[in-house]
């Protein structure tokens, strides 16, 4: 990446296309190119939260438009898989390979029900997570999905590296006072055997999760974006070389800086002079960030609060440069939206996968009423001007 000025990028969306609409819950996206195809990966079931199994989805369409009209290009996605462990899988992130196509995701079981909805059968603590991955040679027949790393221990995004080379970063799932945290992992071939290289430590008050990974193909650098809780500024990361390393041996180190606003699930594109940003972000980035709980259900003064809150949250693109953050575009989303994927169409428009509800429906319920979520797919042009 370029440390010079930055040239002035605008953003423009050219359409969106709603894909999946079947009055399921359908969100927390994935989207890559695959050999000929687009892939598109997403977790359904009845409601966001984890009280009913969910299942990983999983779509493709040739990278070929099937055509393009007044209502903008349209591709024709069809379904190619699900994956099931019985549990509730969610989250699934797509990982391209020479010889094939893997996907990660993460699984809730059902023994250990969420908060109030149903006791526990066995008193813990702990919510019981297992990170899980399935391989294809062809994007229809996948293997059984197998646990890779530790309980508890979400492998939230993967990053290739060199050939046979996989990098992972999961972060702790469990207590609170685990939190604070991040691992980064290492796998030679994309197998369930994983290893930890290091443990980035936070702050007492911060509270990192959903990290995504990304190599710099300049330096081949790390770079991480990260969420801080509900409302906290999003952290930025970039792994370097130590300036204070000897000449034996090479010593990295991570630079951590704020975003200036809240990025939850945020999705890293490389482009030009830095990195797009995608994830849910504020509508408006100078609103009051109340914290509200939503571990227990709601007395309807707190319900009340809950539905403004939401309305505050979008589904956003930014791009990261040496000189900051700054905010592209803000696509039509409402209530619970985003967790996006990104990909190239060409080099200068991006698809972008995410998903949301509808502002008919009254999110106001109890949290574990189940809740309608649809799947969408935006076009963004990005251009760049001397600024």
């Amino acid at each position: 990446m370029r440390t010079t000025s930055a040239p002035a990028v605008t953003a423009t969306v050219l359409d969106v296309h709603r894909i999946v609409a079947d009055g399921y819950h359908n969100a927390f996206c994935s989207l890559v190119r695959w050999r000929d195809d687009y892939y598109l990966a997403f977790r359904q079931a009845q409601t966001h939260n984890p009280v009913f199994p969910g299942t990983i989805q999983i779509w493709r369409c040739p990278c070929k438009p099937l055509h393009a009209n007044g209502r903008g290009v349209i591709y024709d996605w069809k379904p190619c898989a699900i994956l099931a462990t019985g549990g509730d899988d969610r989250d699934p992130k797509l990982v391209p390979m020479d010889d094939g196509l893997a996907v990660i995701f993460g699984t809730y079981y059902p023994r250990w029900p969420w908060a109030h909805f149903a006791r526990q059968t066995i008193p813990n603590a702990i919510y019981d997570l297992i990170s899980h991955s399935s391989v294809s040679r062809d994007g229809s027949t996948w293997s059984t999905s197998q646990q890779i790393y530790r309980p508890n221990y979400w492998i939230w995004s993967v990053v290739v590296t060199k050939p046979d080379d996989y990098q992972a970063m999961a972060y702790h799932s469990g207590e609170a006072h685990d939190g604070g945290s991040l691992t980064r992992l290492s796998s030679a071939g994309f197998s369930h055997l994983w290893y930890t290289q290091e443990f980035l430590t936070f702050s007492g008050t911060e509270a990192p999760a959903e990290p995504a990974l990304a190599s710099d193909d300049d330096t081949k650098e790390y770079v991480c974006c990260v969420r801080n809780g509900d409302w906290g500024d999003a952290r930025w990361g970039q792994r370097r070389r130590d300036s204070n390393s000897g000449l034996l041996a090479t010593r990295w180190a991570w630079i951590w800086t704020s975003l200036a606003e809240p990025v939850h699930a945020p999705a890293l594109l490389q482009y030009g002079p830095g990195w797009l940003v995608a994830g849910r972000m504020l509508r408006d980035t100078v609103l009051a960030r109340p914290r509200l709980s939503m571990q227990k259900a709601l007395p309807p003064q707190a319900r009340e609060a809950k539905r403004k809150a939401s309305e505050r949250w979008v589904t956003g693109l930014g791009l990261k440069t040496a000189e900051g953050f700054q905010r592209l575009a803000v696509l039509p989303s409402w209530g619970d939206n985003s967790y996006p994927g990104m990909v190239w169409e060409d080099p200068e428009t991006v698809l972008l996968a995410y998903y949301s509800q509808h502002m008919r429906q009254d999110e106001a319920k109890d949290p574990y009423y189940p809740t309608p979520a649809d799947i969408f797919i935006a076009r963004i042009r990005l251009e760049q001007s001397d600024a």
